[in-house]
Protein backbone atom coordinates (compact mmCIF):
# COMPACT_ATOMS: atom_id res chain seq x y z
CA UNK A 1 0.00 0.00 0.00
CA UNK A 2 3.18 2.26 0.93
CA UNK A 3 4.64 1.71 -2.18
CA UNK A 4 1.01 2.17 -4.08
CA UNK A 5 0.87 6.06 -2.75
CA UNK A 6 4.09 6.63 -3.68
CA UNK A 7 4.17 5.87 -6.79
CA UNK A 8 1.01 7.94 -7.14
CA UNK A 9 2.25 10.72 -5.31
CA UNK A 10 5.35 10.76 -7.70
CA UNK A 11 2.87 9.96 -10.78
CA UNK A 12 0.84 13.76 -9.56
CA UNK A 13 3.93 15.84 -9.30
CA UNK A 14 5.42 14.79 -12.50
CA UNK A 15 2.11 15.45 -13.81
CA UNK A 16 1.92 19.04 -12.40
CA UNK A 17 5.25 19.85 -12.91
CA UNK A 18 4.76 19.21 -16.71
CA UNK A 19 2.03 21.41 -16.58
CA UNK A 20 4.30 23.77 -14.43
CA UNK A 21 3.98 26.91 -16.91
CA UNK A 22 5.08 29.47 -14.06
CA UNK A 23 5.58 33.31 -15.24
CA UNK A 24 6.28 36.77 -14.62
CA UNK A 25 6.64 39.80 -15.67
CA UNK A 26 10.32 40.64 -15.59
CA UNK A 27 11.15 44.38 -17.35
CA UNK A 28 8.58 46.93 -19.52
CA UNK A 29 9.21 50.75 -20.42
CA UNK A 30 6.35 52.77 -20.90
CA UNK A 31 7.04 56.65 -21.01
CA UNK A 32 9.89 58.91 -22.17
CA UNK A 33 9.93 62.22 -22.85
CA UNK A 34 8.53 63.65 -26.11
CA UNK A 35 6.76 60.91 -28.09
CA UNK A 36 6.85 57.19 -26.68
CA UNK A 37 8.66 55.02 -28.20
CA UNK A 38 10.04 51.72 -27.76
CA UNK A 39 7.36 50.13 -25.27
CA UNK A 40 7.68 47.05 -24.31
CA UNK A 41 7.07 44.15 -21.80
CA UNK A 42 9.51 41.42 -21.20
CA UNK A 43 8.19 38.37 -19.51
CA UNK A 44 9.88 35.03 -18.23
CA UNK A 45 8.24 31.68 -18.99
CA UNK A 46 9.38 28.53 -17.52
CA UNK A 47 11.32 26.59 -20.16
CA UNK A 48 8.83 23.98 -21.81
CA UNK A 49 5.83 26.00 -21.35
CA UNK A 50 2.66 25.71 -23.86
CA UNK A 51 2.90 28.81 -25.24
CA UNK A 52 -0.66 28.39 -27.10
CA UNK A 53 -1.96 28.30 -23.28
CA UNK A 54 0.25 31.79 -22.67
CA UNK A 55 -2.02 34.85 -22.73
CA UNK A 56 -0.86 39.05 -21.84
CA UNK A 57 -2.56 41.48 -21.65
CA UNK A 58 -2.35 45.59 -20.87
CA UNK A 59 -4.69 46.32 -18.56
CA UNK A 60 -6.48 49.42 -18.29
CA UNK A 61 -6.10 50.98 -14.32
CA UNK A 62 -9.88 52.81 -15.51
CA UNK A 63 -12.17 50.29 -15.30
CA UNK A 64 -9.86 47.55 -14.91
CA UNK A 65 -9.99 46.04 -18.55
CA UNK A 66 -7.72 44.75 -21.25
CA UNK A 67 -7.09 47.13 -23.49
CA UNK A 68 -4.60 45.10 -25.70
CA UNK A 69 -4.04 41.24 -25.58
CA UNK A 70 -1.63 39.12 -27.28
CA UNK A 71 -0.93 34.98 -26.94
CA UNK A 72 1.63 33.88 -26.21
CA UNK A 73 2.89 32.73 -29.54
CA UNK A 74 3.38 36.07 -30.97
CA UNK A 75 5.86 36.89 -28.59
CA UNK A 76 9.56 37.50 -29.24
CA UNK A 77 11.85 34.92 -28.14
CA UNK A 78 14.92 36.52 -26.08
CA UNK A 79 17.05 34.69 -23.43
CA UNK A 80 16.70 30.97 -22.99
CA UNK A 81 17.84 28.76 -19.88
CA UNK A 82 17.66 31.06 -17.33
CA UNK A 83 17.79 29.47 -14.11
CA UNK A 84 16.14 29.65 -10.66
CA UNK A 85 16.32 27.13 -8.07
CA UNK A 86 16.48 24.07 -10.50
CA UNK A 87 13.61 26.12 -12.55
CA UNK A 88 14.77 26.87 -16.10
CA UNK A 89 12.65 30.16 -17.32
CA UNK A 90 12.81 31.75 -21.11
CA UNK A 91 12.88 35.43 -21.64
CA UNK A 92 10.04 36.36 -24.46
CA UNK A 93 9.25 40.52 -25.47
CA UNK A 94 6.06 41.97 -26.46
CA UNK A 95 6.85 45.05 -28.33
CA UNK A 96 3.50 47.46 -27.90
CA UNK A 97 3.59 50.92 -28.97
CA UNK A 98 0.79 52.38 -26.88
CA UNK A 99 1.42 51.00 -23.67
CA UNK A 100 -0.33 52.97 -21.64
CA UNK A 101 1.26 55.64 -19.25
CA UNK A 102 -0.52 55.16 -15.91
CA UNK A 103 -1.75 56.61 -13.04
CA UNK A 104 -2.26 53.63 -12.64
CA UNK A 105 -1.97 50.80 -15.40
CA UNK A 106 -0.59 47.00 -15.82
CA UNK A 107 0.10 44.29 -17.51
CA UNK A 108 -0.10 40.96 -16.57
CA UNK A 109 -0.04 37.25 -17.82
CA UNK A 110 -1.90 33.94 -17.59
CA UNK A 111 -1.00 30.19 -18.56
CA UNK A 112 -1.97 27.05 -17.68
CA UNK A 113 -2.31 27.34 -14.52
CA UNK A 114 -4.02 30.37 -14.19
CA UNK A 115 -2.98 34.01 -13.68
CA UNK A 116 0.47 33.87 -12.71
CA UNK A 117 0.90 37.79 -12.90
CA UNK A 118 -0.25 41.03 -12.08
CA UNK A 119 1.62 44.32 -11.88
CA UNK A 120 0.69 48.02 -12.01
CA UNK A 121 2.77 50.94 -12.44
CA UNK A 122 1.69 54.64 -10.98
CA UNK A 123 -0.39 53.01 -8.25
CA UNK A 124 -2.47 49.82 -7.28
CA UNK A 125 -5.38 48.35 -9.78
CA UNK A 126 -7.74 47.42 -6.70
CA UNK A 127 -10.03 45.03 -9.78
CA UNK A 128 -9.30 43.80 -13.08
CA UNK A 129 -10.60 41.21 -15.82
CA UNK A 130 -9.37 39.66 -18.19
CA UNK A 131 -9.99 39.76 -22.23
CA UNK A 132 -11.26 36.20 -21.57
CA UNK A 133 -13.37 36.92 -18.55
CA UNK A 134 -11.02 35.42 -15.99
CA UNK A 135 -10.88 37.78 -12.61
CA UNK A 136 -7.32 39.00 -12.18
CA UNK A 137 -8.15 40.56 -8.93
CA UNK A 138 -5.97 43.41 -7.70
CA UNK A 139 -2.74 44.39 -8.76
CA UNK A 140 0.79 44.73 -7.59
CA UNK A 141 2.28 47.95 -8.00
CA UNK A 142 5.77 47.70 -8.65
CA UNK A 143 6.46 51.23 -6.76
CA UNK A 144 8.86 52.60 -9.49
CA UNK A 145 7.49 54.82 -12.45
CA UNK A 146 8.91 56.48 -15.60
CA UNK A 147 7.93 59.87 -16.91
CA UNK A 148 8.28 62.60 -19.06
CA UNK A 149 11.75 63.13 -17.95
CA UNK A 150 13.30 59.66 -18.84
CA UNK A 151 14.63 58.87 -21.90
CA UNK A 152 13.70 56.37 -24.74
CA UNK A 153 16.00 53.03 -23.76
CA UNK A 154 15.47 52.81 -20.41
CA UNK A 155 13.24 50.48 -18.26
CA UNK A 156 11.64 49.19 -15.31
CA UNK A 157 13.19 45.70 -14.03
CA UNK A 158 13.63 43.31 -11.58
CA UNK A 159 17.25 43.49 -10.14
CA UNK A 160 19.19 40.92 -8.06
CA UNK A 161 17.68 41.45 -5.02
CA UNK A 162 14.45 41.06 -6.25
CA UNK A 163 13.12 44.73 -6.47
CA UNK A 164 11.84 46.83 -9.05
CA UNK A 165 14.06 49.76 -9.84
CA UNK A 166 14.72 51.50 -12.43
CA UNK A 167 17.57 50.91 -15.39
CA UNK A 168 19.22 53.47 -17.55
CA UNK A 169 19.61 50.93 -20.37
CA UNK A 170 16.91 48.22 -21.20
CA UNK A 171 17.86 44.80 -21.31
CA UNK A 172 14.65 43.80 -23.34
CA UNK A 173 15.33 40.05 -24.18
CA UNK A 174 18.39 39.68 -22.26
CA UNK A 175 19.11 38.63 -18.10
CA UNK A 176 18.43 41.92 -15.93
CA UNK A 177 22.15 41.72 -14.55
CA UNK A 178 25.38 39.81 -15.15
CA UNK A 179 25.90 36.97 -12.49
CA UNK A 180 28.78 38.23 -10.79
CA UNK A 181 26.23 40.56 -9.42
CA UNK A 182 23.92 38.40 -7.89
CA UNK A 183 24.93 38.21 -3.99
CA UNK A 184 26.26 35.27 -2.27
CA UNK A 185 25.88 32.12 -1.41
CA UNK A 186 27.25 30.77 -4.49
CA UNK A 187 24.88 28.50 -5.30
CA UNK A 188 23.13 31.86 -6.69
CA UNK A 189 26.22 32.68 -9.10
CA UNK A 190 24.75 31.58 -11.97
CA UNK A 191 21.17 32.56 -11.52
CA UNK A 192 19.72 34.77 -14.53
CA UNK A 193 16.35 35.91 -12.69
CA UNK A 194 16.77 36.07 -8.73
CA UNK A 195 13.58 38.21 -8.82
CA UNK A 196 11.39 35.56 -9.48
CA UNK A 197 11.98 34.54 -5.90
CA UNK A 198 8.51 35.81 -4.28
CA UNK A 199 6.75 34.50 -7.61
CA UNK A 200 7.75 30.84 -7.48
CA UNK A 201 7.35 30.29 -4.11
CA UNK A 202 3.42 31.68 -4.43
CA UNK A 203 2.64 29.54 -7.48
CA UNK A 204 4.26 26.44 -5.94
Amino acid sequence: MKKLFLAALLSLFTATSANADMAFVNELHYDNGGADVGEFVEFAIESGADLTQVLVEAINGNGGTSYANLAGTGLTAGATGLNFGGTSYDLFVWTIPGLQNGAPDGVAITTSMGVQDFISYEGAITSATSSNGTALGASTDIGVTQGGGNVAGNSLGIDATGAWVAFTNDTSGQANFEPAAIPEPSSLALLGLIGCASVVRRRR
